[in-house]
């Protein structure tokens, strides 16, 4: 009774202290925000607290259900704050220096630093050619450690935040201005510096960000760590695009869909539900299983397929293989999900890449005709279904063979075991799958065909955008799901002969003198057992090999691959080490094929295979993935130049004469290489970038290696991004147009204004044009968007025109966009689509810097513009290195004086000099000549008095949107020092 009463109040005082535990609120986490830290951490007008990081702190509480407290402090305030245990920081960098007093939490992003160098160094300058130099640097941070290490010559000047840092190179204080690139980014554009100052497209260092605390508080971190793991990717992804949206998501699915072109989009969504034909007894491949339903490894590709694109697709059941080859060309079925390419199929069916391969096999009877090769079956016959691909390679390669159509691989199988014909070939799954199944104990596996099958979906050729669609699909399949679907549909069963239990059941009761007998009986029965055990056992060995290694060249293949790469990039984390993963393919293998034969282009490849294999290191793997396409894995690299000397062996072996009987054969190999960690990419991922390099190599010459340029692939998903937010902007109506007016300084007149391209975001705000004009460049879209706002000018000429204001608008048109072949007549169009509008209001400015492939022909499109009334300016003139020439043979009358040149001509002489020339070229060919960039009265006398009176900039007005326009003319009059000088 005790027991029970005192087991009560235990149960009483937890549940008290568990309900109490309940009503107190849970102790609130302070996170450090730091200050003036655009776009990751600052404060509004407002006061409201905002940034990438504390947007991501706000996130992890949401996601954990955890209060947080924020509190603003400089970045050395907060650094001591952390130091003294009282909160955590949002996010720094890791360094030796913080390493001795903070814990450091699993990276919440990563970011790389840049560098802004002085206006006195060349463009292409790197950082490691700065000496002696001065370069600004935030105090206290990565950076700052990194270069002190690594760059001892230079001269650190510490800043506290970016803005202070950048104006310090304003002011001529430090050579170079050091920070991560959103920060300079953000801050060039708050100080209007983003036309002075340029980010260098050099990156410093690429590194991750995490959460500091001071160490000895365990449980804390470990609260931080598991809520980090906790937030939904998706958000993550979200939030970052909502603040860096031209960078690269630091978090990222694995899962996507390879984008789709906007073609590809449109054709899907008119596309109705796809009749799917499946060999209803294709084992293990596809068929239909006991309720009826579409099974097999292709049923698995479709489900991905139909989740990938939101497809309907119904499979038709009731064809024979022979009626559905028939179906496909009478349009009755749209695609075939487990097809092999043939020549003859081509004429009727699209197809798609291979999404998998598997080796053929030679059956024979254990009793009769052993099959070990093709060429041993010449003069006999051979089984094969009716209608599969091998029929077509055997009566092309092999004429010599008999073969005998059967209905199915179950019906060969049988025949074969009655002894209808000599052998049955088919492929490896699907005879072993039968072979088990129907229990043709008599039948085995003697040998292999010189055939691989490359299985394909095949579209009718009415579907032919299907294919590129459906080869985005596979490519979206990691690697690692490619052979958890080979594994659960081609695992390998094998009988295993008789039990020795049943021999002695049936031995035990005969008599003492039968027994003798069972027991000479019994040793042959158990002789043959172990026969059949062992015979089973080599089977069931030689089964699982094919199942990891290539059949022809022995080498690992596809499959063993990537388990092999994935434990390689697991053990190069564990010893910080890299490694090297190198797509190779023979050049000049399909001429020796043609030429030579299937039979002799196998030999080749096995003696290649062995000297590349060979000229590996040990521990490394060569592994051979299809035809003549190789992968290596070199891995325990201490640095990337080691994987060189096995890179140019590999070469070697490749490219070395082969003698087979009496012809002589060489081949050579181009090979792309990627690195990892380096390249942070998956598996399946690198061997992508792998090829990507691959396929540069051979565009360079062949017989060489490329090396994968992770920083090109980072700027191509990046501007593939930018492109696709600008055409969505655009369709969404996002932009408009600011203008700036243009004056004459000595009349005070208004000549005109410049019309200026913004982006009214949803989420980022007001977005300015350097943002996503350059990544842009070059691409369709640019030309969408260049027609767009000559329309919109147009149209704001007439809106202004019908109220009184009669005022040119100049609109900046790129280098791309005038080389078009239909520029004119795009031009003209817009003009008659506005024909209340004198073309001569209109006038374009193209960039002096533009990269011009063909003056003349410019020049003529510029002439044909004129006869239809437009006229052109010269922008940023000086800033180019084609000055002279293009103010020669370009009719422009129009030339602008850079900025950066008038922004600093009352101080250096150097650029008052160049403004002086400029003015000076334009009167001698007769050009008038406009100022941009005049900030005060100053740069106003002093352009009057070297006889520029045109002139825009923030001295005179602020690009403003065009309803200001009107009451800005009506209050605007020139300085009176402007007017009344008289030069």
């Amino acid at each position: 009774m005790k027991t029970i009463l005192t087991l009560l109040l235990i149960f009483s005082f937890s549940s008290l202290c568990s309900a109490k535990d309940k009503r107190e609120p849970r102790e609130s986490i302070r996170i450090i925000g730091v200050e003036n830290s655009s776009p990751f951490s600052f404060t509004l007008p407002d006061g409201t607290t905002t940034g990438l990081y504390l947007e991501y702190w706000r996130l992890w509480s949401k996601s954990n259900n955890i209060p947080i407290e924020i509190v603003m402090q400089p970045f050395d305030v907060a650094m001591d704050t952390i130091k003294n245990k009282g909160a955590i920081i949002q996010g720094i960098f890791i360094n030796d220096k913080r390493k001795q007093w903070a814990d450091f939490s699993n990276p919440i992003h990563n970011l790389e630093s840049g560098i802004i160098f002085s206006n006195k160094y060349a463009k292409d300058i790197k950082f490691s050619g700065l000496s002696d130099a001065k370069v600004a640097v935030q105090a206290e941070s990565y950076q700052e450690s990194y270069i002190a290490k690594k760059y001892p010559s230079l001269k650190l000047v510490k800043y506290e935040n970016t803005s202070e840092g950048i104006k310090k190179l304003l002011n001529n204080e430090v050579d170079a201005v050091v920070g991560e690139i959103p920060n300079l980014k953000v801050e060039l554009t708050i100080l209007r510096l983003d036309g002075v100052y340029t980010i260098s497209d050099e990156v410093l260092l690429n590194n991750t960000v995490h959460a500091a605390l001071a160490k000895g508080q365990p449980s804390l971190l470990k609260i931080i760590n598991d809520g980090i793991n906790n937030i939904p990717i998706q958000s993550l992804i979200e939030l970052e695009k909502k603040w860096l949206p031209s960078i690269k998501p630091f978090f990222s699915n694995n899962t996507f869909l390879t984008s789709l072109t906007m073609a590809e989009r449109k054709w899907l969504l008119q596309l109705p539900s796809l009749r799917l034909g499946i060999n209803s007894n294709g084992h293990p491949y596809e068929y239909v299983d006991d309720n009826g339903g579409f099974s097999g490894l292709s049923s698995d590709y479709i489900d991905h397929i139909t989740k990938a694109l939101s497809l309907k697709i119904e499979a038709e059941k009731n064809y024979s293989w022979v009626e559905l080859l028939t179906a496909v060309k009478d349009n009755e079925i749209d695609v075939m999900s487990a097809i092999v390419r043939t020549q003859e199929r081509e004429k009727s069916m699209l197809f798609t890449e291979p999404y998998f391969s598997s080796p053929t096999v030679l059956i024979s009877r254990k009793n009769g005709f052993h099959a070990d090769t093709l060429e041993s079956l010449k003069g006999r016959a051979i089984g094969i279904p009716s209608g599969y691909a091998l029929v077509e390679f055997i009566e092309t390669d092999y004429p010599e063979i008999t073969i005998i159509p059967v209905d199915s691989i179950t019906d060969g199988l049988s025949k074969l075991n009655n002894n209808k014909f000599d052998a049955f070939i088919s492929e490896i799954s699907s005879a072993n799958y039968t072979i088990n199944k129907e229990q043709f104990a008599d039948l085995i596996i003697t040998g292999f065909s010189p055939y691989n099958l490359e299985i394909s979906m095949a579209v009718r050729t009415e579907l032919e955008p299907l294919v590129g669609i459906l080869n985005k699909v596979f490519l979206s399949i990691s690697e690692k799901e490619k052979t958890a679907i080979a594994n659960n549909w081609l695992a390998v069963k094998v009988q295993t002969g008789i039990k020795l239990s049943t021999v002695l059941l049936w031995v035990l009761p005969i008599s003492s003198f039968i027994m003798l007998i069972a027991i000479l009986i019994f040793v042959r029965l158990n002789r043959k057992l172990k026969l059949e055990i062992i015979e089973n056992a080599e089977h069931q060995e030689q089964l699982q090999r094919m199942a990891h290694y290539d059949v022809l060249t022995n080498l690992p293949n596809r499959v063993l691959l990537a388990d092999r790469l994935s434990q390689s990039m697991v053990q190069c984390q564990r010893r910080n080490k890299s490694l090297a993963v190198a797509f190779m393919d023979l050049d000049g293998f399909k001429a020796v094929n043609d030429r030579h034969g299937h039979n002799v282009g196998d030999e080749l490849l096995i003696e290649v295979a062995h000297r590349m294999k060979e000229a590996l290191r040990e521990g490394d793997t060569l592994a051979r993935i299809g035809g003549d396409e190789f992968i290596a894995v070199m891995g325990d690299l201490e640095k990337s130049k080691d994987s060189e000397p096995v890179l140019k062996r590999l070469l070697k072996a490749a490219a070395d004469p082969v003698t087979l009987g009496d012809a002589v054969m060489q081949v050579s190999a181009s090979i792309g290489v990627t690195l990892y960690p380096q390249d942070a990419a998956d598996a399946d991922q690198l061997i992508r970038h792998a090829d990507e390099a691959m396929y540069i190599a051979k565009l360079a010459g062949k017989n060489r290696y490329h090396l994968f340029d992770t920083a090109q692939n980072n700027a191509v998903i990046i501007r593939g991004q930018s492109i696709a937010d600008v055409r969505s902007a655009l369709d969404r109506r996002e932009f408009f147009l600011h203008y700036q007016p243009k004056v004459n300084m000595n009349t005070g007149e208004v000549i005109g204004v410049e019309a200026l391209i913004r982006w009214q975001h949803p989420v980022r705000g007001l977005v300015p044009p350097l943002e996503f004009l350059p990544a842009i460049e070059g691409h369709a879209i640019s030309l969408d968007l260049g027609e767009w706002v000559i329309a919109t000018a147009l149209s704001q000429i007439n809106q202004w025109q019908s109220i009184g204001v009669n005022l040119p608008i100049s609109v900046n048109i790129s280098a791309y966009q005038l080389q078009q072949d239909n520029f004119t007549t795009r031009l003209s169009a817009l003009l008659a689509a506005h024909p209340e509008v004198n073309p001569h209001y209109l006038e374009m400015e193209i960039l002096e810097t533009s990269a011009l492939n063909d003056i003349s022909q410019v020049s003529a499109t510029m002439n044909a513009c004129h006869e239809l009334g437009v006229g052109f300016a010269l922008d940023d003139f000086g800033t180019g290195y084609s000055s002279l020439t293009y103010l020669r043979r370009l009719p422009a009358h129009m030339i602008k004086i850079d900025q950066s040149f008038v922004h600093d001509m009352l101080e250096d002489e150097d650029d008052l000099a160049i403004v002086k020339g400029v003015v000076g070229l334009a009167k001698a060919f007769k050009r008038e000549v406009i100022a941009e960039g005049v900030e005060t009265i100053e740069h106003g006398v002093e352009l009057l008095k070297l006889g520029c009176e045109l002139a825009q900039g923030y001295g005179i007005a602020r690009p403003m949107p065009s309803s200001g326009i009107p009451e800005w003319i009506s209050n605007w009059k020139a300085d009176d020092s402007w007017q009344a000088y008289k030069g």
